[in-house]
């Protein structure tokens, strides 16, 4: 079996040597793994090691991606990958690991069910150096965050959901095309939205394992979730409403302060009245929920759990703020 691996790349000295190691000890009898690393144009020394690597390894393969996004970059793989007579592709971040054994296990699922076209492993963490990183990946793993528990540490396949580590058979790609470059962030979202429409199901597995190593600074945290927001206008329908909810919690908000607002200026005693009720209450419930959720990362992760409601809060705001940023502006060309 031919597999393909499509990794993006951008300044990621200190995890793609590892992974593509970790890729490269695997490979077994009767399957063959290239890789294919496309760099957006890296400042931190990891040009100069990918372009070393591919000139040692005949399966390694290095190229330039000048625009620097990371759908451009999926796609320049993808071309590559399909050119070379892939029959399974892989994607994964550079900012990650895999479990071992990851494509025997995953050679041994695409045998084993040849009616399943899109192969999804399930989420795990590179092991956190920081209370902080600690704290992301309980915010990752969080239902008020983005939710990861529901693939994550599975006993069997679920079927219906798939992460941006996917693999996919090569007919896939052609039956549904590349990735859109609109999407400078969310570009794995609209993808697999696009295969379910397409009439392919997504499964995710237990037997193969995506190591994601989350943002460690707070300012890049916030700056990754304010381009989500941002990124979330151009087509909402290819995004569920857990990517929606903080906008319209703060817009339900906004609109509530202005019928308050409305109602003092109206002398409106009741418009006054229901409006600040429905804001006090539901801004009471969020605040209750994010309590009982710290206290439940406390008592099951520790000292880490204390973080929670100072990302959460924080992250919901900036995530609805970039949405209302790119309804009103429209979103960046660039990031």
């Amino acid at each position: 079996m031919k597999i393909a691996v499509v990794i993006p790349v951008y300044n990621e000295i200190n995890y793609i040597e590892n992974l593509i190691k970790r890729i490269l000890d695997e490979e077994t009898e009767g399957l063959s793994i290239d890789i294919f690393a496309v760099d957006g144009c890296s400042t931190d020394g990891t040009t100069e090691l990918l372009q070393r690597m591919a000139s040692e390894s005949d399966k390694i393969f290095y190229a330039r991606n000048p625009r620097r996004i990371t759908p451009a970059a999926l796609n320049i793989g993808l071309e590559l990958a399909l050119e070379s007579g892939a029959e399974i592709i892989q994607i994964f971040g550079g900012h990650s690991l895999v479990s071992d054994r990851y494509f025997t296990s995953l050679a041994a699922l695409v045998r084993n069910n040849p009616d399943i076209k899109v192969f999804s492993p399930q989420y795990g963490f590179v092991p956190p150096k920081t209370i902080f990183e600690k704290a992301v990946q309980l915010f990752s793993l969080s239902p008020l965050g983005r939710n990861w528990r529901k693939m994550s540490e599975l006993t069997k396949p679920l079927k219906g959901y798939a992460i941006g580590a996917f693999a996919a058979r090569r007919e896939v790609f052609e039956k549904t095309g590349f990735f859109s470059e609109e999407f400078l962030r969310n570009q794995d979202n609209d993808y697999l939205t696009r295969i379910q429409k397409a009439g392919i199901d997504l499964y995710t597995f237990p037997e193969i394992t995506f190591y994601y190593a989350p943002r460690n600074q707070f300012n890049k945290l916030l700056k990754q979730n304010f381009q989500y927001g941002m990124y979330l206008v151009i087509n909402s329908a290819h995004h569920g409403y857990k990517q929606k909810a903080p906008f319209l919690f703060y817009l339900t908000l906004l609109m509530l302060l202005l019928f308050m607002n409305l109602g003092l200026f109206l002398n409106n005693y009741y418009l006054t009245k229901y409006s600040f009720f429905t804001f006090t209450f539901i801004t009471t419930f969020y605040l209750y929920a994010i309590v009982v959720e710290t206290i439940r990362n406390v008592v099951k992760s520790g000292v880490a759990g204390l973080l929670l409601p100072f990302l959460l809060i924080p992250v919901h705001f900036i995530y609805a703020m970039g949405t209302f940023t790119g309804i009103i502006f429209g979103v960046d060309k660039d990031i």
